[in-house]
């Protein structure tokens, strides 16, 4: 049951990752607007 669930940890974090770096520019805006 750990593995299992620190293998879906590890995926989860590398989608977000991806995620991330692929919508750099909209997160950024978004953080400009917030501040």
């Amino acid at each position: 049951m750990v593995v299992a669930a620190a293998e879906v940890v590890v995926g989860l974090a590398i989608i977000v990752s991806i995620y991330r770096t692929r919508r750099t520019a909209s997160v950024d805006e978004v953080n400009l607007l917030k501040s």
